[in-house]
Order: C-alpha cells, then sequence, then structure tokens
C-alpha cells in the first residue's frame, strides 16, 4: 500500500520536473546565489547542506520560503538526479503549489 507521503512526494516531483522543463528552477547554491532575490518565490535544501551555506542564502533571500528537506527526499532525490542540494523556484505556480504540499508533509 502507498502511504499518503509517498503520493506526495510524487507531486511534488511532478511539480518539480514540470519546473524544470519551463525554466521556473535555479539548480545549485552558485546559480542561485546570482539570481534576484525577487524572482524566487521558495527554495528546497536537502538536509546536511553546510551551515554557512544555509546563512549566506537566508540573507540573500531575507523575503523568499527556504525548506530544509530530509536527505532521503531531497531536491535530488526528487529531481532523480544525485548531487542537486540546493534548488530554488522562481515565483510562479509552481512555487505555491510545491510549498502546499510540503506544508501537508509538515515540512
Amino acid at each position: 500500500m502507498i502511504s499518503i507521503e509517498e503520493i506526495t512526494f510524487k507531486k511534488i516531483s511532478s511539480l518539480l520536473h514540470f519546473s524544470m522543463k519551463s525554466r521556473n528552477a535555479v539548480v545549485g547554491y552558485n546559480s542561485l546565489l546570482v539570481s534576484k532575490p525577487k524572482q524566487i518565490g521558495l527554495i528546497l535544501i536537502e538536509e546536511g547542506t553546510s551551515e554557512s551555506s544555509i546563512k549566506k542564502i537566508i540573507k540573500h533571500f531575507p523575503d523568499t520560503i527556504v525548506k530544509i528537506i530530509p536527505e532521503e527526499n531531497g531536491p535530488g532525490k526528487l529531481m532523480g538526479k544525485n548531487g542537486i542540494k540546493i534548488l530554488g523556484i522562481k515565483r510562479s505556480e509552481f512555487d505555491k503549489e510545491i510549498n502546499k504540499h510540503l506544508k501537508s508533509l509538515e515540512i
């Protein structure tokens, strides 16, 4: 039997894939930091990312929602691409929908 969490993570994964295809996603620490703060609506960071990187991101994006995702369901796993630890979603319907699903998981 598939749990509600698994279904929700599959929905998030699908939304992340669509956001990548539509160029509404920014992958990686350096790419994210060169983005304008007002363009990014949601940032997903894998648990275990260095504290200094997290602090720098939070400082650069003070009005953006930042979510720390458990390593087993981190951005890389959700995207099916190992190595992605930081992912920014541009302000769009994608960031609202993804955030809604993360809230339902209490993340």
